[in-house]
């Protein structure tokens, strides 16, 4: 679901171009008008639409209401229609969200860069900020003016066509996320394509690798140092590219180069691999204080007690046995 936000970002930037494109031409109040009305549409249908999404409900764990928490889960999982497999999720939930009130009551600003959450809170920080390093938003805001200082003629137009690709890649990243391979994969990978690699998968594994109590102060302040880092591009930019400037032209993006490939050896070494992990599964591995490239391997303590609390300690017990009698016939 997080995902879906480069998706978002992209139709709203093809449909805003497009509607630039056609409305430049006019001379009156209405060129500027139509495009900033338009950017009222979405999020009048998001707020409208909000009242109708149901409440987190770890969120409602947190705060000591068990039952709408149960009630808004069955609402969530009400696809899936496996009621073995929400009892796990719930059964999982309720003790992630014990352990995690044992640990701490309450929720601080500062709690983020103490013990274990201060590698998840820079993990986050990192991986928003990837977004930054990647250059994108020195291509978002100045491709139009980059292209036509290198000759193109109908540079805008050209600007809408890239962006239509990025929209491409979207659904490239989105479906190697679930299918293909992993998030750490597909950020160390698919780097050289934006919206395929860091634009798909960077919002999903930022919330993914935070603490469940910090996840608000985490993600918050990520996005905020994200949104920073954007102003600063774009603030800079001009300075290497105008001619009157340090006229640096094409040669600006050999920085983004560099930064790049930093970030594809940061995802290799500090990127966990987090597909196919409850929140609680990964609140109980950063506990446990281990290695980014040895998550995968890791066996979840939390995921049998859930197993126990559900089917009971002996079908468990069962379980395993016909697991090993199924592994020995196939070896």
């Amino acid at each position: 679901m997080v995902g879906l936000f480069s998706y978002y970002v992209n139709i709203g930037s093809i449909i805003g171009s497009v509607i630039d494109n056609y409305t430049k031409d006019r001379l009156s109040r209405l060129s500027y008008q139509i495009p900033l009305a338009s950017m009222f549409i979405v999020p009048t249908l998001l707020a409208v639409s909000l009242c109708f999404v149901p409440e987190s409900p770890r969120w409602l764990l947190h705060h000591d209401k068990t039952d709408e928490a149960r009630a808004s889960l069955v609402k969530l999982r009400s696809h899936s229609g496996d009621e073995l497999e929400l009892e796990l999720e719930w059964a999982e939930m309720v003790r992630g969200v014990t352990e995690e009130k044992q640990v701490a009551q309450s929720a601080t600003f500062m709690d983020l860069y103490k013990g274990h959450d201060l590698r998840r809170t820079l993990l986050c920080y990192g991986t928003i900020a990837a977004q930054t390093a990647s250059g994108v938003w020195f291509f978002i805001g100045y491709q139009t003016y980059f292209l036509a200082l290198a000759g193109i003629t109908k540079a805008f137009q050209y600007t809408i066509m890239i962006t239509c690709l990025g929209f491409v890649g979207v659904h490239v990243g989105l479906f190697s996320l679930k299918k293909l391979c992993g998030r750490r994969t597909v950020l160390i990978v698919v780097m050289f394509c934006y919206n395929a690699g860091v634009g798909a998968a960077s919002s999903p594994v930022a919330t993914e690798l935070v603490s469940s109590r910090l996840r608000a102060w985490t993600v918050g302040s990520a996005n905020a140092l994200g949104y920073f880092l954007a102003w600063l591009v774009g603030f800079c930019s001009p300075y290497f590219i105008n001619p009157q400037d340090l006229n640096w032209g094409a040669r600006y993006s050999y920085i983004w180069a560099a930064s790049n490939f930093i970030c594809i050896i940061w995802f290799y070494f500090f990127i966990p691999e987090t597909k196919a992990r409850s929140l609680e599964e990964l609140d109980e591995i950063f506990e446990a204080s281990v290695a980014a490239r040895k998550f995968k391997q890791y066996k979840c303590r939390i995921v049998e007690d859930a197993q126990r609390d559900v089917l009971g300690k002996e079908e468990i017990e069962l379980t395993k046995q016909d697991n090993r009698h199924m592994n020995e016939i196939s070896g």
